[in-house]
């Protein structure tokens, strides 16, 4: 007996030693091919898992169905002669294998069995899209005067230009109302967090001001006895006293913007962006403009001017600038892949739109002085907010 063990233990080993110099010979290539065909063997049997775990269910379901339309009976059910019904198969009625039936066999392989995940969703490509909104923002406007009045415009060598008379003021208003257009891009996904973009944008927008009324006192003399010459020399003069009344409502038509964007993914879904370039749009500015003024002691009798109301309407293009920031996403289950929807917010200032009104505001009576004539220059800056909501489709 000691021999035999003796003699195991000797083939044993030789064995062994044998296995592990055959294992240390496996060429790489044949290590590689071993594991491309045990992967391959893998999937095979992840897809009959599959198969299995399909099939099983119509199996139950044709069981179901069997015994509801009462093609087979029930096991233990009894019959018209009072005899107990034999057990009824379909695993063995349809020919199947009972292995092959068995749930926690299947089971078991379709656990085994790895999910198969969503590729994440690529940003690179171009997209369009609509959008709404609501845009609340500020015209703020700085008015300015100046009005000349001539003595004895009629008399050459008489002729005396009085002072301007001038005044400087400054209102605002807000504005309100609906936003809306349309927008295209294209985004580039740098890495899996980070994604570059370009974006143009067109809008309508119903943002009209409340309008201001600002009335304006200005003050000066008024040369009543000349001293004929050339130049001609003002010997007496008397206090003159005005009003200008100006009201106005500002506007934006329109506007566009062409952006840059920044953003970075909070999952393969949702994009936090910022945003800012350039902006364009159509700004305006209407109303009237009163003006009248009197020098009581004038010449003894007293001089008057006016009124005098001149309307003015002025619209332009102006260039400004755009920043803000928003959100993006899918719709993972209320719209195919390709459509994302967006929250954003843009400030937005246009500019600055400058508006020159003449007025001539006539005399009353008296040939020694002419009209009360000048211009009143408003300068109007516009500033915007923007809070809109819209749909992109992405073409990839």
């Amino acid at each position: 007996m000691k021999q035999i063990a003796i003699g195991i233990a000797a083939i044993t080993v030789s064995v062994m030693t044998s296995a592990s110099c055959w294992a240390q010979s496996i060429e790489p290539q044949a290590a590689d091919d071993i594991l491309r065909r045990l992967r391959a063997a893998e999937a095979r049997e992840a897809a009959a898992a599959k198969e299995i775990a399909v099939l099983h269910e119509k199996l139950r379901q044709l069981r179901l169905s069997r015994q509801s339309d009462g093609s087979q009976p029930r096991v233990g059910d009894t019959t018209a002669f009072g005899q107990k019904t034999a057990h009824y198969d379909p695993a063995s009625d349809l020919n199947l294998k009972p292995a092959l039936y068995n749930t926690a066999a299947a089971t078991t392989l379709v656990s085994a069995a790895p999910p198969i995940p969503e590729p994440p969703f690529r940003w690179s490509g171009f997209y369009v899209g609509g959008n709404i909104g609501y845009g609340w923002g500020n015209a703020r406007s700085d008015i300015a005067e100046n009005g000349t009045i001539t003595t004895f415009p009629n008399f050459p060598g008489s002729t005396f230009v009085n002072p301007p008379y001038t005044f400087a003021d400054s209102n605002a208003q807000r504005l309100g109302g609906l936003t809306g257009g349309a927008q295209a891009g294209y985004n580039y996904q740098v890495n899996p967090k980070w994604v570059l973009g370009l974006e143009s944008d067109i809008q309508a927008s119903g943002e009209r001001g409340k309008g201001f009324t600002s009335s304006d006192p200005f003050a000066g003399t008024l040369c009543t006895v000349v001293l004929q010459g050339t130049p001609s020399t003002c010997l007496l003069t008397t206090p003159l006293g005005g009003t200008t009344m100006t009201n106005a409502q500002a506007k934006i038509g329109w506007f566009g913007t062409l952006r840059g964007r920044l953003g970075v993914l909070i999952n393969d879904e949702v994009l936090l962006y910022g945003s800012g370039g350039l902006a364009y749009g159509e700004v305006g500015l209407s109303g009237s403009v009163n003006a009248n003024a009197s020098a009581p002691g004038a010449v003894g009798f007293g001089a008057t001017f006016g009124p005098n109301t001149a309307a003015f309407s002025e619209s332009k293009m102006k260039l400004g600038f755009a920043a803000g920031g928003g959100l993006e996403g899918r719709f993972s289950y209320w719209l195919p892949p390709s459509w994302t929807w967006k929250l954003e917010y843009l400030y937005v200032d246009l500019g600055t739109l400058d508006t020159v009104i003449p007025f001539i505001a006539a005399s009353a009576g008296l040939p020694n002085f002419s009209d009360l004539a000048g211009t009143v220059t408003i300068r109007t800056r516009f500033t915007d907010n923007i809070v809109r909501a819209g749909l992109n489709y992405q073409f990839h």
